[in-house]
């Protein structure tokens, strides 16, 4: 196994704990927040500083699966598995810039979002979840 791999392995697992890490700090700071109600796009709504921490972490889990994707190819040559990993990455860059919907127009601006901003969250999600599967 060679240092590329390596890289691999500990930025899927980073990918994961960061996500993982920040809803459970995010939920507990913004206290209008209620895990059994709301969905995790809704810590990306608004202009504190949940909501810009989740605009950098899906900047970072979109290039730790990078990462992650580039180690999968190397090490198994398998463009179907890497093409999967770079929609994932994709994906969670554009979520972490389209979270907005009531509370800001675009990440950290005042407003109301543009109809389709929401839409193409959404959207994206259920690319990603079918890729996911």
């Amino acid at each position: 196994m060679g240092a590329l791999s390596w890289c691999g392995a500990i930025a899927g697992w980073a990918a994961a704990l960061t996500i993982g890490a920040f809803v459970v700090v995010g939920a507990r700071r913004r206290r209008s927040y209620d895990a059994w109600r709301d969905t995790m796009t809704d810590l990306g709504d608004g202009l504190d500083g949940v909501a810009t921490a989740f605009v950098v972490v899906n900047v970072v889990v979109a290039v730790l699966l990078g990462v992650l994707a580039g180690a999968v190819q190397h090490a198994l040559h398998a463009w179907w598995i890497t093409g999967l990993l770079i929609v994932a990455a994709v994906g969670s860059l554009v979520f972490g810039l389209t979270a907005c919907e009531h509370e800001c127009r675009y990440p950290c601006r005042r407003g109301v979002a543009p109809r389709w901003l929401p839409r193409l969250h959404l959207s994206v999600a259920s690319v990603v979840i079918a890729d996911i599967v």
